[in-house]
C-alpha cells in the first residue's frame, strides 16, 4: 500500500488499519524529525521501519519555524525485513532491496520541475544500478496525474520507457470516486497523483 499521511496525527487511524492487511506499507509526509521516528516504529511490533526526515538539513541549520512537512517511510513486515538492505535513502525517496525486488517510496516535488527531474534520474541511476534485481515497484505521491498535460509528463513516459516501468491505473475500476487517490469533500477537490509503477513481469 502507499498512503500519504498529510501529517502523522491525521493519517495515523488509516495507517495502523493497512498495517492489519497489507506486508509492506511506503508513508509520504509524515512530518516527523529523526528524533521522532519511534512514533512510527511504535505503531506496529511486527513491523521494522525505514523512515527519512523532510526537516533535517532545515533543523540543522535553526529553529524550525511554521508547520512541520515532508518525510517518507517504508514499513516492512518483521519477516520480509530479514531479507532487506538498504539501497538509497533521501528526504524524498528511500530504496529497499528485498530478495531480487526493488521497492521504492517516493514523494515527488511540486510546482519544482527541475528537482523532479532531478528525482527521476536518482532513482533510474539506482534501478539500472541493481541489473539482478528481477522486479521493481515503484510507488507513492507523484504531485502528477498520469498521463497528464503538464510538461513534465514527457519527462515521465521517458523514465517508464528506460527504466521498464508501467502504470497501473488501468486496473482501477472506472467511474466515481473510486478512481481517484485523493478526495476533498469540502472543497469539492478531486485528483489521482498517487501511483503504483511496476516491471513487466509483475505486470
Amino acid at each position: 500500500a502507499t498512503y500519504n499521511l498529510h501529517g502523522l496525527n491525521q493519517g495515523k487511524p488509516f495507517l495502523c488499519d493497512l498495517l492489519k492487511s497489507c506486508n509492506v506499507v511506503c508513508v509520504q509526509e509524515h512530518w516527523l524529525a529523526v528524533n521522532d521516528f519511534y512514533l512510527l516504529s511504535d505503531l506496529d511490533d511486527s513491523f521494522v521501519v525505514y523512515a527519512s526526515s523532510g526537516m533535517e538539513k532545515a533543523l540543522c541549520k535553526s529553529v524550525l519555524y511554521g508547520r512541520p512537512y515532508g518525510g517518507v517511510a517504508i514499513f516492512m513486515q518483521n519477516k520480509l525485513a530479514k531479507l532487506c538492505k538498504i539501497i538509497a535513502k533521501n528526504e524524498r525517496c528511500i530504496i529497499l532491496r528485498v530478495g531480487h525486488i526493488l521497492i521504492i517510496n517516493v514523494y515527488m516535488p511540486c510546482n519544482n520541475n527541475d528537482l523532479y527531474e532531478e528525482m527521476l534520474g536518482y532513482i533510474s541511476n539506482f534501478i539500472h544500478s541493481q541489473s539482478d534485481c528481477d522486479s521493481v515497484v515503484l510507488c507513492g505521491d507523484f504531485n502528477l496525474e498520469f498521463p497528464s498535460a503538464n510538461s513534465l509528463w514527457v519527462s515521465v513516459q521517458a523514465f517508464l520507457t528506460e527504466s521498464k516501468l508501467n502504470v497501473t491505473k488501468s486496473f482501477l475500476p472506472n467511474g466515481g470516486l473510486s478512481e481517484y487517490t485523493y478526495i476533498h469533500q469540502l472543497l469539492n477537490c478531486t485528483s489521482s497523483t498517487d501511483h503504483f509503477l511496476v516491471s513487466d513481469n509483475l505486470l
